[in-house]
């Protein structure tokens, strides 16, 4: 048993969370929005910071976590989850920076994209990586501690069932959103904020899409959509396709990309059909990819973690330098990206 503990405990887990591409390190800290949802906040960090003494998740979230895990995962998910953060503690090196809202996907929370936030923040940006309190977290806690546990709602094979109970999370998710944009606007941070951009994967992803139509239009000056999950957005949605007042880059994995069925690819092209949104796939990338979870089980499971973890950061780059410069990325800047490719769509 201590061995088994062991190698759980020092094989497994952040500390196998790769090093980041970006220059700068980067500290985070986890705060409440007011009047909003628990956040964690990644941003560059003060020369002076220190390395994080927090554990990559408290231990009630992990429990939590271990609890939708079955047996094994009841036991292995707290020791996993208890190495600590590899973030630093410290305060934001500017008073000034761009800011990127980051909106999880089903199962998700604000420390399971951990890498994607930080790789984000040592490019020079602080981002505001949102727990949301729809019940698709795995559980998250409201403002008086409340556990908010995960309701697995029975979408099955009917796309119609589907839309009528996530449409009104992922409205929820937009208003969360918003609330979190006007703390950021007021300082809440606790930094000026010289544009706002906005990211989320796959549920998250889909809400980035209900809130860029319910929030004002300009309110983000792009959007990064990672592996999204269309099946939940309504048919009306679908047809407005993608706004044109922000620019945007839907970046997919070969599950998704490519072996998701003809449903799955109308949907997408109702969506995004005939917009000049860059559309592409990571080759070879699974869906969880896109989250720390292939970084924190054994490399066997997810053997391509590593080459989709490149290709993302990179579109990542990419994106967020040509929206803070005011442009829009091309699908032919994305296409020299090693592993990343156009996804097909019926002609």
């Amino acid at each position: 048993v201590g061995g088994v503990y062991g190698w759980v405990r020092w094989g497994l887990g952040p500390r196998n969370l790769p090093a980041t591409s970006g220059a700068l390190p980067v500290a985070s800290r986890l705060q409440r929005i007011a009047g909003g949802t628990q956040a964690q906040i990644f941003y560059p960090a003060a020369p002076d910071a220190k390395p994080s003494q927090r554990d990559y998740m408290p231990k009630a979230k992990a429990e939590g976590l271990g609890a939708l895990a079955g047996k094994v995962g009841k036991f292995v998910a707290p020791i996993i989850m208890s190495g600590k953060s590899p973030t630093l503690e410290g305060e934001p090196a500017e008073t000034k920076l761009p800011v990127v809202l980051f909106s999880h996907g089903l199962l998700g929370s604000c420390e399971m994209y951990t890498q994607t936030c930080r790789e984000i923040a040592s490019q020079g940006y602080m981002v505001v990586a949102l727990e949301h309190e729809d019940s698709s977290a795995f559980i998250a806690f409201d403002a008086k501690g409340e556990p908010i546990l995960y309701d697995p709602l029975p979408d099955g094979g009917d796309n119609s069932k589907c839309v009528a109970l996530r449409m009104p999370k992922l409205r929820q998710r937009a208003n969360e959103l918003q609330t979190a944009v006007d703390w950021i606007r007021s300082g809440g941070a606790g930094v000026e904020a010289t544009d706002l951009l906005i990211a989320g994967h796959s549920f998250g992803a889909a809400g980035i899409v209900v809130a860029l139509d319910m929030l004002p239009a300009g309110t983000f000056k792009g959007a990064i959509l990672y592996d999204m999950w269309t099946a939940p957005l309504a048919e009306e949605v679908l047809m407005k396709k993608m706004p044109t007042h922000t620019p945007s880059v839907n970046i997919l994995g070969e599950e998704f990309g490519v072996h998701c069925g003809d449903t799955v690819r109308a949907r997408r092209t109702k969506l995004f059909g005939g917009t000049a949104v860059p559309d592409v796939y990571i080759h070879g990338a699974k869906h969880h990819e896109f989250s720390d979870f292939p970084f924190l089980v054994p490399e066997f499971m997810y053997k391509n973690r590593a080459v989709t973890r490149a290709a993302s950061a990179e579109i990542t780059r990419v994106a967020l330098e040509a929206f803070s410069a005011g442009k829009a990325v091309t699908q032919e800047q994305l296409l020299r990206i090693p592993n990343v490719r156009a996804t097909p769509y019926p002609q």
